[in-house]
């Protein structure tokens, strides 16, 4: 499939500036993504005349992301099958076991936290906001679920359960979810502490919500 060079190179400045709180200059971006600097310098413009961006800081000129790209962000967490499948099933997750509960896609080679709810009183807080991208981890518990998920054949509803070496505190269970082609289409996970394993009914608790969210989603079990 072709895909056109020009789009590719805007996802990529909006990606890049997107993970960078204290905004991007036009040098640090064109030579980051060794684009020629009088393209990136259009592409930037542009994005800047539509509100795609805009300065944090005007004497510095260092881009950020801009009010477009949270309108059009808000539209897929309304419009999104598998936000609103997972809305019915991780508030009572997270307020049964008082833990974070999030749900995560996949996207090439990034996690994205599409939905997360904090329970009414939590054991501890997680870092994790909606719309969050991260690069793959072996570290992290989330992200070795959806490779060991992506890896295997068939359906396959098992809850796996590690604990993030960056945050060693944080105790993660992870079940994937599966849509109507019978593929992991993303995973939901409980956030507790490390030194409380999760117990047998968490587990089935959570098995239980990724089977209906699946079946939500299109899947015939």
């Amino acid at each position: 499939m072709k895909y056109n060079s020009s789009v590719n190179k805007i996802l990529a400045i909006l990606d890049l500036i997107s993970k960078h709180d204290e905004g991007l200059t036009l040098s640090q971006i064109y030579r980051i993504l060794d684009i020629k600097k009088a393209t990136c310098y259009d592409f930037l413009r542009t994005l800047y005349y539509h509100d795609a961006i805009y300065y944090k800081d005007p004497f510095r000129k260092n881009y950020v992301i801009g009010s477009k790209m949270f309108a059009i962000g808000s539209v897929y967490i309304h419009n999104s099958n598998f936000v609103d499948a997972t809305n019915y099933y991780i508030g009572d997750l997270a307020n049964k076991y008082q833990k974070t509960v999030v749900a995560s896609k996949q996207i090439n080679e990034k996690i994205v936290y599409v939905n997360k709810v904090e329970p009414l009183v939590a054991i501890v807080n997680s870092k994790i906001e909606i719309g969050l991208i991260e690069n793959y981890s072996k570290d992290n518990p989330i992200h070795k679920k959806f490779m060991e998920a992506l890896d295997s054949i068939g359906i396959n509803f098992t809850t796996s359960y590690g604990v993030h070496h960056i945050n060693s505190q944080l105790g993660i269970l992870t079940i994937p979810i599966y849509n109507f082609e019978n593929r992991v289409c993303g995973v939901i996970s409980t956030i507790g502490l490390a030194s409380e394993a999760p117990s047998n009914e968490e587990r089935r608790d959570l098995i239980s919500a990724a089977i209906n969210i699946s079946k939500r989603l299109g899947l015939v079990i």
